[in-house]
């Protein structure tokens, strides 16, 4: 009863806004969902990290996953400007041209981090040395996370994004407390979540290859915007340096 009227209330709005409120609702709701269960999953891991390692070996920690984040950030954020308006127009089958062309980007980012890793080796630090490595060889498998989740937003399929995080971001980070809990060690917490979200990442480019199938089955003319997002790729790394120094 209470959300027919709600909806019925929406309808009505919609003469003045102009704006499909209903949807407009729906979407807001499935992206807070996400948000809040993202703050809960962040607050649970920095309290274990707290009890579980030193302040040395979160430093290490967060230093990985920070250069793990520039090496990837191209080719997420060139994923999502250049398929945000083909997907929109109905284009679906453009996702394929996308994989193909930021791929060579993320082999690139690969072997930029395989290539820091042996620096560290020679420096004498096994644990970041072994942690880029793997990371190296990990980034040209995470391009179908990257286009499932740039594929979904394009779509507007917020519901499907968040009903995936609700059970992965629970999932990620019980494995990261209990690897924390048990070896103390920057090095095992790294290689659990790289292992972890690579695996989470295939499931999700399956399920959407699953449920998008027919779409994904037709040929499309159109074109992934290389150009545009070469430049938006560009962009973002800039956008991410001064993030990381200002916090």
């Amino acid at each position: 009863m209470l959300k027919k009227a709600v909806i019925k209330l929406l309808r009505y709005s919609e003469q003045y806004i102009k704006t499909d409120m209903v949807h407009f609702a729906k979407s807001n709701f499935w992206l807070n969902l996400n948000r809040g269960m993202g703050v809960l999953n962040g607050f649970a891991l920095s309290i274990a990290f707290a009890h579980f390692l030193t302040k040395e070996s979160y430093g290490t920690y967060a230093y990985v996953l920070a250069v793990l984040g520039l090496f990837s950030m191209p080719m997420s954020s060139g994923l999502g400007s250049g398929l945000a308006k083909p997907v929109a127009r109905g284009h679906d089958a453009v996702i394929f041209d996308g994989m193909r062309a930021v791929l060579p980007w993320s082999i690139g980012g690969g072997v930029g981090l395989v290539l820091l890793g042996i620096y560290y080796f020679f420096a004498g630090n096994i644990t970041l040395a072994v942690s880029f490595i793997i990371g190296g060889i990990v980034l040209p498998i995470s391009v179908s996370n990257g286009v499932a989740k740039s594929f979904l937003n394009s779509k507007g399929n917020f519901q499907m994004m968040t009903r995936f995080n609700l059970w992965r971001s629970p999932v990620m980070t019980a494995l990261l407390i209990i690897t924390a809990y048990f070896s103390h060690s920057p090095f095992f917490i790294i290689l659990a979540s790289l292992i972890g979200n690579t695996l989470m990442g295939l499931f999700l480019y399956l399920s959407v290859k699953k449920t998008y199938g027919k779409e994904l089955s037709q040929k499309t003319e159109e074109k992934f915007p290389r150009r545009f997002a070469f430049h938006s790729a560009v962009l973002s790394i800039f956008g991410y340096l001064s993030e990381k120094m200002d916090s």
